[in-house]
């Protein structure tokens, strides 16, 4: 069948898969772990999305033609080109095919509709237009169905549709893994409900190797239920979500949510970059949407999400949290579990609330525990701005971060967070090996405080076993607290002119960089400026917003020596064959486990004599 991958990997003893070397540079993403936390395993695969040339016959379908006779017709290699401008109305079936290849459906002009360059409603006119006439999707795919690139497509539903479960259905109802639809991208394509729909899904992803990029989804919301962008819940992965622009009511982008088909199946090696993720405001004084969210996890392994814009939430059927990393067995999965999540050069704005780790919440019987629910989580380099409680939650919210429920080993490291309540609530379980490190964040009236303890070390030890706290600047606390109240290595500016940003503007907005006059610069534990990295997080947003080809490269420093070289090729190397960590062998007998020790590992396994190794 046909394949997005590009370049296999194979490690001997273990076969780890497909690796795109195009896209290894993004396996270099630098993580710091806090002392005592394992570090999140960065995803095993990433997909390789670039055109691929039609091998087969070019079967044209003009205004008025039989598109799924087309699509039946198909084989694989073909490319099914539809007249740009014209409107093929109906549901339509992505059919299993023998064979390899793709089989391409494109519009006759997607030659004006640059690659690698995101879409917009203005690029419709030189799209095909294809429209559902009921509540069901305009394309399911059929189980084992595999190859198919839908691009400059325009999908959406006829006027007067006021109920849509969905314009993509790009799973099928099996048990059996080989059978779910694998092999498909959307490609500069303009999905978009209705304003008065009850639209529920732009595209749900519940397959192997499926992707959307350079796409435009819109118009998604539904009053009383949830509405999402993109979802998937019961498919493996990998999935490649980069470079669309994405509109939902309830969550604009929700990885599970369901039970899937396949019994401990979790959607596993997820891309998620270069994404503009927004509600408009619009809808704060409009129809009454179903709003919960910006992004959330429920049942996810190895999840890269980076270079971002989270955009405009605010309290309605949640309570306001933009970002929600949350495993969910009462809805996802007995198996449910979020894990080695990486969460990195992000702008979320505009938001009653921060970000939410809940390692256990709202369980049912559960006949299947872990640990935890939540482990191996790293957010960092990121910018949390004008997280305010009166604007977008009626006076409710504005807390940076929650952390809830035995979620273990979140590290949280040089981000810088503006927001009108807490720096850090705590509540449930204990949660073991947090890190929260060279950040920025308003103190406000109770700075780190858990649910029946006080401000600072009471709640701290409580509910973060060996944590580590320190570096950070806790701004303008109130009278009475001082650094004793807190970890030692902290600092307390009086206010947020203190801490010498470029441009504070009420922490909506402002250029967070510090001056060089700034008596904070420096302060942090690695010697650098506190908090986010303006420069290299503005590097890598940008073209977010209006969706052009991003130059923007995650740094490869992974040992953080202030230098890329060749032990950081090693370990993005070692990551690539899936070997993240050496656990507990020390073969250099160094005292710890080093990038030495997990290429003599790899070498073994790859069966060399020469790995030095007992």
């Amino acid at each position: 069948m046909a394949d997005l991958n590009s370049v296999q990997v194979n490690t001997g003893r273990r076969n780890r898969g497909w690796l795109s070397l195009s896209l290894l540079s993004l396996l270099c993403a630098s993580i710091a772990s806090g002392a005592g936390a394992t570090p999140p395993a960065l995803p095993l695969v990433l997909l390789d999305t670039r055109w691929q040339a039609p091998t087969g016959q070019t079967i044209v379908v003009n205004s008025g033609s039989d598109l799924q006779a087309a699509i039946d017709g198909a084989n694989m290699g073909d490319e099914i080109v539809l007249q740009a401008g014209a409107t093929f109305s109906g549901n339509f079936m992505l059919r299993q095919k023998p064979g390899t290849g793709w089989i391409t459906i494109h519009s006759s002009q997607l030659g004006s509709l640059p690659e690698g360059t995101r879409v917009s409603p203005s690029s419709a006119a030189s799209m095909a237009r294809i429209v559902s006439t009921n509540s069901m999707p305009v394309f399911a795919s059929e189980v084992g169905a595999h190859g198919y690139r839908l691009a400059g497509l325009e999908i959406s539903v006829q006027s007067g549709v006021t109920l849509s479960y969905g314009l993509l259905d790009l799973g099928a109802t099996t048990t059996t893994l080989s059978l779910l639809p694998t092999d498909i991208i959307v490609d500069r394509s303009y999905l978009h409900g209705l304003p008065t729909c009850n639209c529920k899904r732009g595209v749900a992803l519940n397959g192997l190797r499926q992707a959307v990029v350079d796409s435009y989804i819109s118009e998604i919301h539904v009053q009383g239920q949830d509405a999402q962008a993109i979802c998937g819940w019961s498919g493996a992965g990998p999935f490649k979500i980069v470079n669309n622009y994405l509109e939902g009511a309830a969550e604009n982008v929700l990885i599970g949510g369901g039970t899937p088909n396949i019994v401990n199946l979790a959607p596993s090696d997820i891309e998620f970059r270069h994404n503009y993720v927004v509600k408009p405001l619009a809808w704060m004084t409009g129809a009454n949407w179903t709003v919960k969210n910006l992004f959330e996890l429920k049942n996810a392994h190895r999840v890269l999400v980076d270079s971002n814009i989270f955009e405009n939430n605010w309290i309605n059927a949640q309570a306001g949290f933009a970002i929600l990393f949350q495993g969910m067995p009462a809805d996802s999965g007995d198996w449910a579990v979020v894990s080695d999540v990486t969460f990195t050069n992000n702008i979320v704005r505009h938001s009653a609330s921060g970000f939410v780790t809940c390692g256990e919440c709202l369980y049912v019987t559960v006949t299947n525990p872990v640990l935890s629910r939540v482990a191996r989580v790293y957010v960092g380099n990121n910018l949390f701005d004008d997280i305010n409680a009166n604007t977008y939650g009626a006076g409710l919210g504005g807390r940076a971060v929650q952390i809830l429920g035995n979620s273990s080993d979140v590290v949280v490291n040089h981000n810088t967070f503006l927001a009108t309540a807490s720096a850090i609530t705590l509540d449930g379980d204990p949660s073991p090996n947090f890190s929260f490190t060279n950040n920025i964040t308003a103190h406000n009236d109770y700075g780190i405080i858990g649910s029946g303890y006080g401000i600072g070390l009471p709640s701290i030890t409580q509910f973060l076993p060996n944590s580590t706290i320190n570096g950070n600047l806790l701004v303008a606390p109130p009278a009475g607290i001082t650094a004793a109240n807190y970890p030692p290595g902290n600092l307390f500016p009086s206010s947020m002119t203190a801490v010498g940003f470029t441009s504070y503007n009420n922490g909506n907005g402002g250029n967070y960089q510090l001056t060089s006059s700034s008596p904070f610069r420096g302060a942090a534990t690695d010697g650098k400026d506190p908090g986010v990295d303006t420069p290299s997080l503005l590097a890598a947003v940008q073209g977010v917003s209006n969706g052009a080809a991003s130059n923007a490269s995650v740094s490869c420093d992974l040992n953080r020596d202030g230098a890329i070289n060749v032990l950081d090729v090693q370990l993005a190397t070692n990551q690539a064959l899936g070997y993240a960590t050496c656990g507990s062998a020390d073969l250099t007998g160094a005292g710890q486990c080093t990038v030495v020790d997990v290429q003599r590992i790899i070498s073994a396994s790859l069966g060399a004599s020469c790995y030095l190794g007992p």
